[in-house]
């Protein structure tokens, strides 16, 4: 081919070139992203659910986010040592009760052979026999009252370590959705007050947030779109899209935030979920666990960038 021809043909592939080049950049959008990590959380006031004594787990009768009732059982503890004191404590009763009725057969027969004796008698009772008669009543009197506070107090350690078995049924007094549950397996040992699990209440909503700091926080703002791809999700489910609420300076940052953004100051932002479809793929928001946020801060075709960035350029 001759020169001429060539260079036709390179002109024709070069405006070629630049109208595709055109019609792509209306094509592609560029989007500005913020990411930070977030974490679902409860809207209000959630139970949490502490054991009330320490012990060994015996059974889990619930999972992470399980609907309960009100006053559903959670777990159980192990109760063979509380019953074993138990056993002990009422065998120590009986022999205390048994030990009272035989000072009281005493006491009607030592009444009974007084009562006797002042019949067959023709003289009364010297003043000796009447001081050993009151003697030996007295004692067995004083023991006997003894004995009966023996007694009381026997009853009183029962009642209270029956008491305690009834603290080894860990119950939710709220009705919801369970989850943070930290017990995994029989056998499991737990302290005293310990926090096993949480309560989010029927009806309560759940929110997503993050902690921005503040080298990123200038790009974004209240009603920027977002999505979040939850830890709790696999890779076939959608990313659940939000929008920003709100945002709020915090003086430090929460533990969900990640160890490149514990700054002095940080943000804290707030993105409402948008409602989902019984037969959607996007992931279910659960609370407690977290994700990672893409907040999107700008978003353009490649065309509009390019203007945008000749204007500036050339100040018009």
């Amino acid at each position: 081919p001759s020169p001429n021809r060539l260079l036709v043909f390179g002109s024709l592939g070069f405006v070629g070139a630049l109208r595709l080049g055109a019609v792509a950049s209306t094509l592609v959008t560029l989007r500005t992203t913020v990411s930070a990590q977030a974490a679902i959380e409860p809207a209000g006031e959630i139970q949490t659910i502490r054991t009330s004594t320490g012990g060994s787990v015996e059974t889990i009768f619930v999972q992470n986010y399980e609907t309960l009732e009100s006053n559903q059982t959670i777990a159980s503890l192990d109760s063979t040592s509380l019953l074993t004191e138990i056993s002990n404590i009422q065998a120590s009763i009986a022999q205390t009760q048994e030990q009272i009725a035989r000072i009281g057969n005493e006491l009607t027969s030592l009444q009974q052979r007084r009562a006797s004796q002042a019949k067959s008698r023709q003289y009364p009772f010297t003043a000796s026999e009447t001081k050993l008669f009151e003697y030996s009543k007295g004692l067995l009197q004083d023991y006997q009252r003894e004995l009966n506070i023996q007694l009381n107090q026997q009853r009183d350690q029962l009642a209270q370590v029956e008491r305690g078995i009834d603290t080894l049924t860990v119950r939710t007094s709220t009705a919801g959705t369970l989850y943070g549950l930290t017990l995994d397996y029989s056998g499991q040992t737990v302290s005293s007050n310990e926090v096993i699990a949480k309560v989010l209440p029927d009806g309560m909503a759940l929110e997503i947030k993050a902690v921005v700091p503040d080298s990123k926080i200038k790009h974004v703002e209240v009603g920027h779109f977002t999505h979040i791809d939850l830890s709790n999700c696999g890779s076939n489910s959608d990313p659940l899209q939000g929008q920003v609420t709100s945002i709020q300076p915090v003086a430090q940052t929460p533990s969900f935030s990640t160890a490149g953004d514990a700054i002095a100051q940080s943000y804290m932002v707030t993105v409402e979920a948008n409602s989902q479809d019984a037969d959607s793929n996007t992931c279910k928001l659960l609370p407690g666990t977290k994700g990672d946020l893409t907040i999107i801060a700008r978003q353009e075709k490649l065309s509009d960038l390019l203007l945008r960035k000749l204007r500036l350029k050339t100040n018009v």
